[in-house]
Order: structure tokens, then sequence, then C-alpha cells
């Protein structure tokens, strides 16, 4: 099956959707005067793995490397990096939260391999 180089845009939106999310959660919390530690520290994380994950897709889209692999890793990338979020900043379970923050990792790293493996081979 061929993929088309734009269904890389529906993770970006997705993850995108995810930081204005926790961003507007935040606010708001600090509106109301109920900012607790985890949606602090959930808002950080906006900012490092996602970066990562920003520039292998910008990569991939930009080199037409956008495949079926590329893709199930960015959609997994996004749903388990946004359940890790939702579980740090409403359950309070960290633990589980950070084991699903790996996956996400492992994900993106996918991401970066792949990537890494065409220029490798293929060379620029």
């Amino acid at each position: 099956m061929r993929v088309t180089q734009y269904l890389i845009v529906v993770p970006i939106l997705a993850q995108v959707a995810v930081t204005l999310t926790v961003w507007c959660t935040h606010w708001l919390a600090e509106i109301r005067g109920l900012k607790t530690a985890a949606l602090e520290n959930a808002n950080k994380k906006q900012f490092e793995l996602p970066l990562l994950f920003y520039s292998a897709v910008a990569f991939a889209y930009s080199f037409r490397l956008v495949d079926e692999w590329q893709l199930l890793m960015a959609l997994g990338f996004v749903l388990s990096f946004a359940i890790a979020t939702s579980l740090e900043v409403f359950s309070g379970n960290h633990a589980v939260a950070a084991v699903i923050l790996a996956i996400a990792a492992l994900a993106v790293t996918g991401m970066w391999i792949r990537i890494a493996a065409h220029f490798a081979t293929a060379g620029f």
C-alpha cells in the first residue's frame, strides 16, 4: 500500500491538540490558583520529546520518507504521549505514565532510526 506523504499531517495535528490542551489546562489552573506540580511538569514535557517528533516528521516529509512504518510510529508516539500526559495530570499515576512515555520515546527513536537507515543506504 502506498501511503501519501500528506497523511503525516494527522499525527502532527493531534500532537498540536495535545500541546494546546495541556497549555490551556495549565493556564486555567494558574488563573484559578489551582496549579499543581503534575500540571507544571506536563507543561514542561511539551517541548522535549515533541521537538524530536516534529523534526523527525519534517525530515521524513521533506525527503519523501513517509511510509506505513513512519506513519505508524508517528501515530504511536502521539497516542502514547497523550495517554502518558493524561495519566500524569489527571490521575497522578506517575509510574504508569513513565512506562507509556518510554513507549513514546521508542516510537520517535524508531522514526529517527528509519531516517538514519535511509541516509546510510541511499545517501543524501
